[in-house]
Parts: structure tokens; sequence; C-alpha cells
């Protein structure tokens, strides 16, 4: 048999018949390249999946929503599969048959931190007599800017310490700010989407998906769509972050989690912070599970798919250890205490005038951390200048009380790589250099601002765990080692090759 006569597209991939090499089969296999590795993959396409049991965990859709993931990253992820070469998103979402494919990007619409963007095309599907509205939602992780990893670490509480409280766009107190904000915005522009592309009589299920920071605001998303008696939600999301200290968080049955435990940022928020994630998780260790033991690369392992050595150092659990020590809720992030290993003392500044130096701390942090600090000169005597016979001047120790949260906005400044800028009135990409260059190094990379005593080992965890590699010289990749992290290592574990998921 070539094809249904009865039917425009046979093996329902969004391709009909008359256009598709192999009208009987939805299964493609092909390449993906991203900004870590290129590797070979293999998915289905078969909209048949969303007539059946939202509340069942569908390994079709945990790999094909792991590709529309990556592909959400869409200036260095390129899929190569099925006629399709060097694809993005858009192209993607086409080539399976999906119509109105519109990007939002929060950037063009907000000028604050709690920006994302995402990419919706919806598709029109009857089987065995029942007629599915079907919205796709592909939700991109960070995008190395400032503004999205201060989001990232923007984790919120709803006490009057909190500078950014009474935000109208967060919605749920429970949920971390910066994930919940951006997640609001995305879910109006997905109402209006539909409002404006979608069949309202027809039964509308929507499919989401998201990889890191898109997966936390993707797992929020699931927990708003979940609870819409008109909608069928199938949810699925890699590396993701803590989003909500929710008791309910279990309760969601649509929404299902898969975590590589060596990867940092499925951590954080911390959980003894009162932090987990909607819906089910499923925990997998590459290293315990899928690491090759022996020589060669034996077939099923992480090396047998990317052709080089999975690069873990260790330092994840001694990490999430100082982070603990940091703090013990999400209210006392923006607290201030008495404790002196909370003050950082920048010794021997020679101002005459201690305003003058105190503005010149608070400038080179930039509003994004100062507004988490306490900035103060104490004089330490009048002295003659170095050396000279000059008149004597002032000397001051410019000392600076430290929230968590300052930590926590030094470490996203060290992570970002680039920031949003207005060009010539439109919303533009361009490089960012860490604020505190000049400061504290590590094997010669610029790590940022110096942090307080209480701080130091949290901050050293973060970059060593950050770091690919534990040697002298090593290239830093915050936010998580590189290969427990990217988005073809959550690829690879949907595949799922030892059985380890539900099926």
């Amino acid at each position: 048999m070539k094809s249904n006569p009865c039917l425009n597209d046979t093996d329902f991939d969004g391709i009909t018949d008359d256009g598709d090499n192999n009208p009987i089969s939805n299964k493609f296999s092909g390449s993906m390249k991203d900004g870590y590795a290129s590797y070979d993959v293999e998915f289905s396409v078969d909209y048949r999946k969303f007539f059946k049991d939202n509340t069942d965990y569908q390994k079709d859709l945990a790999v094909l929503g792991s590709i529309y993931a990556s592909l959400a990253y869409s200036d260095n992820t390129r899929l190569t599969v099925g006629g399709l070469n060097n694809a993005n998103i858009d192209s993607a979402f086409a080539k399976f048959g999906l119509k109105n494919i519109t990007n939002y990007n929060l950037a063009k619409y907000y000028n604050d931190d709690d920006i994302s963007e995402m990419t919706v095309g919806h598709k029109v599907v009857e089987y065995k007599g029942a007629k599915k509205e079907i919205i796709v939602v592909s939700v991109r992780g960070t995008d190395s800017t400032i503004e999205e990893w201060s989001s990232n670490f923007d984790v919120g509480a709803d006490t009057s310490n909190y500078w950014n409280r009474n935000n109208t766009d967060w919605k749920n107190k429970n949920n971390h700010k910066g994930f919940d904000v951006a997640a609001n915005r995305l879910y109006d522009r997905i109402i209006s989407y539909v409002s404006s592309n979608v069949d309202y009589n027809a039964d509308k299920v929507i499919y989401i998906v998201g990889h890191s920071r898109g997966a936390a605001i993707a797992n929020i998303l699931g927990s708003k769509f979940e609870n819409l008696s008109n909608y069928d939600s199938f949810v699925y999301t890699y590396a993701t972050p803590n989003t909500t200290t929710s008791i309910n968080y279990g309760g969601y049955k649509t929404i299902f989690n898969i975590v590589n435990t060596d990867d940092l940022v499925p951590y954080l928020p911390l959980d003894s912070w009162g932090f987990n994630k909607y819906g089910t998780t499923y925990k997998i260790s590459i290293t315990d599970k899928y690491e090759n033991k022996w020589f060669g690369a034996q077939k099923g392992t992480w090396e047998w798919m990317f052709g080089v050595d999975y690069n873990y150092n260790g330092h994840l659990k001694s990490t999430l250890k100082a982070f603990e020590s940091v703090v013990s809720n999400r209210e006392d992030i923006y607290s201030y205490t008495d404790d002196s290993n909370t003050i950082y003392t920048y010794s021997d500044s020679y101002y005459n005038d201690s305003q003058t130096s105190i503005y010149g701390i608070s400038n080179r942090y930039g509003e994004l951390i100062s507004r988490h600090c306490q900035i103060y000169a104490v004089s330490k005597g009048f002295y003659p200048i170095n050396g000279t016979l000059e008149p004597e001047v002032e000397v001051f120790d410019v000392k600076v009380k430290q929230t968590p949260a300052f930590f926590m906005m030094v470490i996203a400044d060290v992570a970002a790589s680039k920031q949003h800028s207005i060009v010539n009135g439109n919303d533009t990409i361009i490089n960012y250099s860490t604020r505190g260059t000049g400061e504290e190094t590590y094997f010669g990379s610029n790590v940022g601002f110096y942090v307080a005593k209480k701080y130091q080992d949290a901050k050293s965890g973060f970059i060593k765990s950050g770091a690919d590699s534990s040697s002298a010289g090593a290239f830093l990749h915050f936010g998580g080692t590189i290969h427990a992290h990217m988005p073809g290592s959550y690829y690879f574990l949907a595949c799922d090759y030892k059985n380890l998921l539900p099926h």
C-alpha cells in the first residue's frame, strides 16, 4: 500500500501524501547541529498521539519535544532531515504541516528582564470522526543575555524586602517571579493567537515544550493550561529548573519533566527553599546510567551518540551544599543581616570624598546589582600620599553589605555574554562585558565582583560546576557543565536507550 486514498495524510505526520516521499511512514532520521555538538537524530511525527490520554507519558512526544525545544534556539541550532536542510524552528514547523507560524519575542514589548521568546503554530487534524485543533508551542531557553540570566536568578518573595513585589504580571506568588512573569506574558499571547487563528468550536490540544529557562516557563504554562477545561495539554520539558513553592506541584498530570541529575540547573532554586516543579519529573544520571565505561563507544552510551568523552567534573554536590549555606528560605534572599560575613570590604580606597568612593562602587555595580546591597565608607584616618610630601588625604575602607540576592545577581552578571539593546529603533542582541571585570578571576577568566565571605563558597562552586573541566586553564560554561546541560543530552535521554522511562 502506498497510501490510503480516503486520507490526504495517511501517516498523520503533517505532510500531505502527494508531497510525502514515504506516505505510510511518519519516522524521520537526520542530523541536528547546535552550538555545542552535532549528532544524528531519529524521531516520529504522528498527530494521532494527541488523541490519546494526555496523562500518559508518550516517548514519541518526548523525543519530538526535545527536537522542537532545541530548535527554539534558532540562532545556532539547525535540523537536516526528510528534505529539510539546515532547518530552523519555523521551517521544521512548516514541514510538519503547522500553519500561521508566529514568533513572539517579549523583548520587543518589555524593557525589563522578564523576557522570553516562543514560536507557535497550529494544525487541524481529523481522526476517527473527531476533529482537533493542535497548537504547538516551543519556548526558547536562555539567550545568554544579562536580562534573561538576571531573570533566572530573580526568585522573588512576597515580602516588603523584595524590590519587585508588586509586579502586576507576577500572578502566582508561589512561583519563581522571573519565570512566572515571562510565562504569564507568553500565556496572554498564546490566548490571543488562538483567538485569531484557531476555530473555537473545535476541541483544542496544546503541546508545549522547552529546555532550561524555556522548560521552566513551559512548566508554568502547563500548569495554567491544565486548569483550562477547553484545552487538552501535553507538556514535555527538559533540564527544568524548579518553578514553584505550591504544595500541589505534583498534582498536575499532563506535565512531564526530564532531568539529568548531573546537571546543576534543575536543582535551582533549591528544594530546601521550598521549590519544586509542576507535574511528574523523571530523573536520570548520564554518569551512572549512560556514560561509556569501557574502551570505544558502546552503542546506547552518551559517547556513542556524540563521539567525545562525557565531561562531568563532579562539583555538583559541593556546589549545592554551598548554596544551601547561603540562605534557608526564599524570603531571606532579599534580607540584610548583621552578620559581618555578609560585608565585603574594599580596603585602602584613597579618596578625599567618601561619597565619591561610594558612588564609584555603585556605578560600577549598576542598578541590577546595587539594588541588593548597601555601600558605605568608613574612615581610617588621614595619611600622607604614598611616597610624596603632599598634604594628607583621608583614607577610607568602602564596605558593601550584601544580601544573598546580591550574590545571585553577581553570578548572573558573570554568566551573561550578551545583552539587549535598541539599535535604529529595533531590539538587537549585542555583546556584553561582565561589569566585574578586573576583580576576581578563575584560571585567567573574569568571574565578576568580589562577594562577602558567606557567599564565596557558593560563588566558587557555581564557577567550578559551570566549568567544562576542572583542570587549569578550563574554559568556563556557566549554569551547569556543558555536556550535562546541553539540549542534545536531553534528546539523548528522551530516546531512552535503556528503557528507564515509562512505556
